[in-house]
């Protein structure tokens, strides 16, 4: 008669109030799973559920579990270990890098692979054959001095501290952290307000420089009313302006007299002085063109005038103690008039002197009207303009 061995059993939510010897086997009858217990409630569940076969040994050193999807047996890794990336060219390993880019998956169900670094390794269930899936990282505890292989893209997120404590960028020996710029902005370092108040920001840019400027900040934080100031090389400092006044008279160089309206300050002997505008208020109608009177005060008269539309100036007379010639000289030419009585040229020390002209350019005079006087320094006649032509005014 056959031996056979009974195990006491239970279903699961007996299993987890049952407090099993050491070493004690029961059956769980809801999975058909063996509990190992170890005295304590609960015990440890081992599933061998639906294999036909299991190591009947511990392997050798640095072997990996295996399945062939009936049995499990011992393999060994071999002497290098697979490389994946999404430019991998061997066929036993696949990487979807558009369709599902977290997964890298084994064609072959008994290859194994060997990661290093990086944290959150899971074993991915919603690919075929075997596949080992890497989530997001959340830190890089496994290598103490990561180094990067190239630039390192944030894809418009952020570098963030989670538990509240500083981000320092350390520029290691002799390096510096630089804000870099591009062919269509300058570099800039911007700084946000609180959150809860906005999205604003205080912004620090750089110029069009010729050379590279480096300003040392102060090493004090000065008082009230200091201002920033420079020593010209850089080096920024706060200092208490003195010296300042709100007002002219308190300057040194400034003489202030009973000040009133509409006076000017002048510059005389070393010092700025108040008086009054020269000339004060012009005199007379708008027309008027204004003079020097009595040294003081503008002065106008009706018989000088200036009409600003017609561009005539009119004067009772014109007279000249300067010496020299004084010249009278026009573009189109000159128009002398009197509405009433003679034109009279006086001299008592020379003669008056009309145009004198070749005949060649007496000839060119583009417009001449009866009347016209002038001298044929060709001919040596006086000559005038009588019914429409030249003649002479003399044998």
């Amino acid at each position: 008669m056959a031996i056979r061995v009974q195990f006491r059993r239970g279903s699961t939510s007996e299993h987890s109030t049952f407090a099993g010897a050491a070493g004690e086997v029961t059956v769980n009858t809801e999975n058909n799973s063996l509990v190992v217990h170890d005295g304590s409630v609960g015990g440890s569940e081992v599933n061998f559920k639906n294999l036909t076969d299991t190591p009947t040994d511990y392997g050798s050193t640095n072997q990996v579990l295996t399945t062939s999807g009936s049995a499990l047996s011992w393999s060994s890794l071999g002497s290098t270990y697979q490389t994946i990336s999404p430019t991998n060219t061997d066929p036993n390993y696949t990487w979807d890098e558009t369709g599902n880019p977290d997964d890298i998956t084994s064609a072959s169900p008994t290859q194994a692979m060997l990661l290093y670094g990086g944290t959150n390794i899971t074993i991915g269930s919603n690919v075929a054959n075997n596949a080992i899936k890497i989530s997001a990282a959340t830190e890089l505890s496994s290598d103490a001095t990561p180094q990067l292989g190239g630039n390192l893209d944030v894809n418009g997120n952020s570098i963030t501290s989670t538990s509240n404590g500083n981000v320092i960028l350390d520029a290691n020996g002799t390096g510096m952290v630089q804000i870099a710029g591009n062919t269509t902005r300058a570099g800039q370092l911007q700084i946000f307000e609180d959150t809860d108040d906005g999205s604003n920001y205080v912004g620090l840019k750089a110029g069009t420089i010729g050379t590279s400027l480096t300003f040392t900040l102060p090493i004090t934080d000065g008082t009230a009313g200091d201002a920033l100031i420079t020593n010209g090389s850089g080096i920024l400092s706060f200092t208490t302006i003195s010296g300042g006044s709100s007002t002219l008279a308190a300057l040194t160089d400034t003489t202030i007299n009973s000040a009133q309206d509409t006076q000017v300050l002048t510059y005389s002997s070393g010092a700025w002085i108040n008086s009054a505008a020269p000339g004060g208020t012009p005199g007379g109608s708008t027309t008027y063109v204004q003079f020097n009177d009595t040294g003081s005060t503008f002065g106008g008269d009706s018989g000088f005038t200036y009409n600003k539309t017609t561009n005539v100036a009119t004067a009772g007379s014109f007279a000249t103690t300067a010496s020299g010639t004084p010249t009278l000289s026009s573009n189109a030419g000159i128009l002398i008039s009197a509405s009433s009585g003679d034109i009279n040229i006086q001299t008592t020390t020379g003669a008056m002197i009309v145009p004198r002209l070749t005949t060649g350019q007496q000839t060119a005079i583009s417009t001449t009207v009866d009347g016209m006087i002038m001298y044929n320094t060709s001919t040596l006649k006086f000559q005038g303009r009588a019914n429409g032509t030249w003649v002479d005014l003399h044998a």
